[in-house]
């Protein structure tokens, strides 16, 4: 019996998929003694790599293509640079079609309107402009959003409402993916191929077809900078990085660990109790990153939990499908005949095969809901080791297929292991159609992996569902279901949470901000974002620094005032005309208890209360002006503030002419400026000189 099972922890952590890694990499590093637990014998969920076909041939069951990974703040925050290796490759999608022609989307700008346009130039012309605009948002709406805690709908409408840029978000992303695409492109090639790439894990139709996106997954189909990358060497190689990173911070991992219930003493999560009938105990906090009903129904119970969380429950949907996975071990790397049109199809990360046109996607589609097997065979795939050569043996290649299936389709009398033969060669003789060299005497070894089997070692993936949960309208944004638990220290940082399933790291990284406010913890050199706050800022910021540009034509009347010991930082308060006092009585009102008992706000920001006090502030005084600028360790995601001084002040402020908050938000300033005050007063006025 394992001895890490013997003590009390300051939290208990269930699930060691990627998000608990995540999320116990954290809070590790804040101090806390964390004890991870898993059902497994290993870790990582659905970053499996395993030698399934032959000796040296790596295939990833499960999780392969990773999106923007090596970007995200958790992955730069626990510093999984110098453990993981991810490759960005120059190609992100391609489709071959019958008739020799491919479709090639890459990374280039420039590269990729002349494929399209070799389709179709009104397409290209039409992809251009909406490029254009979908990395603006990409960049400064979806990826933000991404990995903060979503706002209200209300409140987050209303901010997006504030700006050109929100305002056509938001009206792009209330329509059904499915019809903006069909409605901008007239060809039915470069049509089929944005859905497979709208579709963020490129599941076609199922996540096209919801009325509307609130997650804006639509924008997905034009931008380019942002995209899919390959774990070098598999994808279990992310799951032992954070291992790595939990073990080295002082966490402990216990695998095989059977729990009967999650402890509720008082009202409150004190625990876990194991079948065997010990209790491991926890001061602070237990948090669960599995499936919502193991989680409450199972774990906590439905006697203790509230009416209205069971109700949640209940109306919880999970994607009606799973998948077909057939991995091969390869002679040569698959080749498409459509080389000849474009060469690059070949080196593509996301093929699309086998759909030609809308008609075959729709017909597929219909009927794998009716928990059928498609008559059409169309999947996806991808040269996994063309673009990694160290997921096979020198010379050798591997490769994959996943299909989209019922979990249990309609098929008749015929015994299971059987068909999955046969409909393996059923995708085998498609591939072959547009990769003449995808013969039998190319396999060197194949191996078929269904839905029947993950679910058996993933018990997560309820029927099927690899997402942990339907990314439908009513699951995703402000209608998820983390991170906060009715029931007082029981957090949830699962896939139902925000930002959904997927390797994303999305709801543990938010998860972890959140309980370490609530524990008032500081993370040392991490980026953990107050809710909401990344949006905040973003939009405020960008209406602002147009404002700012339009109304600051004379730096002369701008003046550093003083320099306050702030939270445990120096901070720069810039004044505009008049004093300054009113700006430091506004803020150290607002964070009175901190500053007198000389505690810090560090890396993770204000919390929320203060936030909208901020903003309530500004909302109820029209006429306050100013700007703060903060420490350059304060990201510029993570914090907006925007105080001033009174209305009734006289002298260059009135300039400025921006009426309530001033949407300029955070200014930010080296943590040490040696420049002069007036170089100060200039420098804080031209946001762009600071990288903002």
């Amino acid at each position: 019996m394992s001895q890490a099972l013997g003590r009390t922890y300051d939290g208990i952590i269930i699930g060691a998929g990627h998000h608990g890694l995540v999320l116990g990499s954290y809070l590790a590093k804040a101090g806390l003694d964390i004890l991870l637990v898993d059902r497994r014998l290993t870790y990582g969920g659905g970053l499996n790599t395993t030698e399934a076909t032959a000796p040296g041939f790596y295939h990833n069951l499960h999780s392969i293509n990773h999106f923007h990974i090596s970007e995200t703040p958790w992955f730069r925050d626990l510093g999984l640079a110098s453990r993981v290796t991810y490759i960005t490759p120059r190609y992100e999608f391609g489709q071959a079609h019958r008739d020799g022609t491919a479709l090639v989307l890459g990374r280039d700008l420039e590269e990729t309107v002349a494929n399209i346009a070799r389709l179709s130039p009104k397409d290209a012309a039409t992809f251009r402009e909406w490029n254009r605009k979908a990395e603006e948002m990409t960049a400064r709406i979806l990826i933000p959003e991404r990995y903060a805690e979503p706002l209200p709908q209300a409140e987050r409408d209303g901010l997006l409402e504030r700006t050109a840029l929100g305002r056509e978000f938001l009206a792009v992303a209330r329509r059904q993916p499915l019809d903006v695409v069909r409605e901008l492109f007239e060809n039915e090639h470069v049509q089929l191929l944005f859905l497979f790439k709208v579709s963020l894990f490129g599941t076609w139709l199922t996540d096209t077809m919801s009325k509307t996106s609130p997650m804006g997954s639509v924008i997905r189909a034009f931008d380019l900078q942002t995209g899919y990358q390959l774990c070098q060497g598999g994808s279990f190689n992310l799951a032992r990085g954070l291992m790595e990173t939990f073990i080295a911070a002082g966490g402990t991992f216990a695998p095989q660990v059977a729990i009967e219930r999650i402890v509720i003493e008082g009202g409150r999560a004190t625990g876990i109790a194991l079948r065997d009938g010990r209790t491991v105990r926890a001061r602070q906090f237990v948090a669960s990153t599995i499936d919502v009903h193991q989680t409450f129904e199972d774990l906590v119970g439905r006697d203790q939990i509230p009416a209205a969380l069971g109700a949640k429950l209940d109306n919880f949907q999970y994607t009606k499908w799973a998948l077909f996975g057939l991995h091969l071990a390869l002679h040569e790397s698959p080749r498409f005949a459509a080389e000849k049109f474009d060469p690059n199809i070949n080196r593509a990360l996301k093929w699309s095969i086998g759909a030609e046109t809308m008609e075959d996607l729709f017909a597929a589609h219909q009927q794998v809901m009716a928990g059928k097997m498609p008559d059409i065979i169309q999947f996806g795939s991808g040269p996994l080791s063309l673009l990694d050569p160290t997921q096979a043996p020198p010379g050798k290649h591997t490769s994959y297929a996943w299909h989209v299936m019922p979990l249990d389709p309609d098929i008749g009398e015929q015994d299971y292991e059987s068909w999955k033969a046969e409909f393996s060669e059923k995708i085998l003789d498609t591939w072959a159609r547009y990769c003449p060299n995808m013969t039998r005497k190319n396999i060197i070894a194949q191996y078929a992996y269904t839905g029947r089997e993950y679910v058996q070692e993933l018990v997560n993936m309820r029927g099927g569902d690899i997402f942990m949960g339907a990314f439908n309208a009513e699951q995703v944004m402000y209608n998820h279901f983390g991170y906060r638990s009715p029931i007082p220290n029981l957090y949830y940082a699962g896939s139902a949470a925000h930002c959904g399933g997927a390797i994303s790291g999305g709801p543990s990284y938010v998860a972890a901000g959140i309980i370490a406010r609530d524990l008032g913890l500081k993370l040392p050199a991490c980026r953990l974002s107050p809710p909401g706050a990344q949006a905040l800022d973003l939009h405020l910021r960008q209406e602002g620094h147009e404002r700012m540009r339009a109304h600051l034509h004379d730096r002369r009347h701008v003046e550093p005032d003083q320099r306050l010991a702030l939270l445990g930082r120096q901070a720069e308060f810039v004044r505009i005309g008049g004093g300054v006092g009113d700006i430091l009585g506004a803020l150290v009102g607002l964070v009175r208890k901190p500053v007198q008992g000389g505690g810090e706000l560090d890396q993770l920001g204000l919390d929320r209360g203060i936030m909208r006090g901020v903003l309530f502030r500004a909302a109820a005084d029209p006429g306050e002006r100013g700007i703060v600028v903060m420490p350059a360790r304060v990201h510029r995601h993570h914090v907006g503030l925007a105080l001033a001084q009174s209305a009734g002040r006289a002298g260059p402020a009135a300039q400025l002419d921006i009426a309530g908050l001033v949407e300029l938000g955070l200014v930010i300033a080296d943590q040490r400026l040696e420049v002069s005050g007036r170089q100060l007063g200039e420098r804080a006025l031209v946001p762009g000189e600071l990288g903002i």
